[in-house]
């Protein structure tokens, strides 16, 4: 508009946004006769008026350390532990602490990355030192369990959970957790029984 405003036709003004667009700079006045499509005539005209403001330079950045944090063993980390991490506020950390009580505690590292609406980028700078030690996981017994109990573990929907109660109640106690990949809930194509199977039990 402000170039129109001058009287520039709508040829030349497309020609010097071009230039522009592609890095081209315009360091002193007489550089604006580069456009080919400008008329001497109307630059001879212009020229008087024709401001160059250089643009600031600025330093390079400086080269800082990557952070380093604390390891971890996320199934003994507290609160604010978590929150040592950079992208990780209180209401990250609260939600990890409630994955791993309902989930019965941590297998491995990997789960912290499940973590629903966790940006990869920050489980990926969080990853290196999260640890994992060997623990006994609290587990369902899916021959008592009730549907509410069974749905309250991150892993299972309400209809695993009514598939499961509603097996029991057909064919009698599961003879093995193995059998529950025989349901066809769990045939969902996302590794549901495999995440789920060290958290079942039948004693």
């Amino acid at each position: 508009e402000t170039f129109e405003n001058l009287g520039l036709k709508t040829n030349t003004i497309r020609s010097i946004l071009n230039y522009r667009e592609k890095g081209g700079q315009f360091r002193k006045a007489e550089d604006f006769k580069k456009i080919y499509t400008l008329p001497d005539s109307v630059y001879q005209h212009l020229k008087a008026n024709i401001q160059i403001v250089q643009k600031p330079t600025y330093s390079p950045k400086k080269n800082y350390a990557p952070k380093s944090y604390q390891k971890i063993d996320i199934n003994t980390a507290s609160l604010e532990d978590f929150q040592q991490f950079r992208g990780i506020g209180p209401s990250y950390a609260k939600r990890i602490l409630k994955m791993r009580e309902g989930l019965g505690g941590f297998l491995n590292v990997q789960q912290v990355g499940e973590l629903y609406k966790l940006p990869d980028s920050t489980f990926q700078v969080m990853l290196p030192y999260l640890e994992c030690a060997a623990v006994s996981v609290d587990k369902i017994n899916i021959n008592t369990a009730t549907i509410d109990e069974l749905k309250a573990h991150p892993y299972l929907r309400w209809f695993h959970a009514k598939a499961i109660v509603r097996y029991r109640e057909t064919e009698g106690l599961w003879k093995s957790v193995d059998l529950v990949q025989i349901l066809t809930e769990f045939d969902d194509g996302k590794g549901t029984f495999k995440k789920i199977k060290p958290y079942l039990t039948i004693d």
